[in-house]
């Protein structure tokens, strides 16, 4: 009876911040846009502990207590040492949720007069197992930071202004260009010119999506034009100047039977295993 009271509650809590997410009116930011304003911070943490402020102005938020093991933003005035970071409650939308002792990305606003580290589901956080490769090679070479001219546009609801040479679009396939992509400056000369580092996120043209797949043995598998006697294994390809004599019949034309002529041995690379004696 415990136990289903316990999944009963699980589910409730589930239910209740799939909601929060859905009326949290804002789309994934891209992490690059984390870095591209004077109010943001980009900083790696640790939580180290959870709790509800009580009283006073933004009473019912919660506040997390942080390590901060990086600042990927501040160089000379860097956010270090341990520092409180605010959210909105879990009965509000936009509210963020993290795991005490784990370690996330973490970025947000510094607001009010005293800099308050505030940040929501609206900025870009991520637990660290899940950063991507490319993401850590950006963070660590400060690819995003050095590309705050151009500007990423985001179309994926059919509803954008027209783009300029400073902007890079995102009109489909949203996730790839926030795990895998940047848009980079692509010309020191004239006016601004900028593009996605690659087009590893472009939409696949139609004929490679609906390409058929060709089957290919696997390394166990020996094909039925390739004869193995002990250990040897060769193609006739390879083994052009063998005399007629050498097939057992009309029915194996297919297949090269030993000795092997001094063709197939100058072209040793094509035999599975090694020649004994060779």
């Amino acid at each position: 009876m415990r136990l289903l009271s316990i999944c009963c509650l699980l589910v409730l809590a589930f239910f209740h911040y799939s909601e929060a997410i859905k009326e949290c009116k804002c789309r994934p930011q891209h992490p690059q846009e984390a870095f591209c304003d004077d109010k943001t911070f980009v900083i790696k943490a640790k939580i180290l502990s959870r709790k509800k402020v009580s009283g006073g102005p933004g009473s019912g938020r919660r506040v997390y207590k942080v390590k901060v093991l990086k600042d990927y933003k501040n160089t000379f005035d860097p956010i270090q040492g341990k520092e409180k970071i605010y959210t909105s409650s879990s009965h509000e939308p936009c509210g963020v949720y993290f795991r005490r002792k784990a370690t996330y990305i973490i970025s947000g606003y510094k607001s009010g007069a005293d800099g308050k580290l505030t940040t929501s589901a609206c900025s870009w956080s991520q637990k660290i197992c899940t950063v991507t490769s490319f993401q850590k090679f950006a963070l660590k070479t400060g690819l995003y930071k050095k590309n705050c001219q151009c500007k990423i546009l985001d179309c994926t609801d059919g509803n954008c202004n027209p783009p300029t040479g400073e902007n890079c679009v995102i009109k489909s396939n949203r996730n790839c260009y926030l795990k895998k992509n940047a848009c980079v400056q692509k010309s020191t000369y004239g006016a601004l010119q900028c593009g996605w580092k690659s087009n590893t996120c472009d939409p696949k043209p139609d004929h490679e999506v609906n390409k058929e797949v060709v089957y290919e043995p696997v390394d166990t598998e020996v094909p039925e034009h390739v004869y193995t006697s002990g250990e040897h294994v060769v193609h006739k390809l390879f083994n052009s100047l063998a005399e007629p004599e050498h097939f057992k019949g009309p029915e194996d034309k297919h297949i090269v039977i030993e000795p092997y002529t001094k063709d197939v041995y100058e072209n040793i690379d094509h035999v599975r295993q090694k020649v004994v004696g060779f």
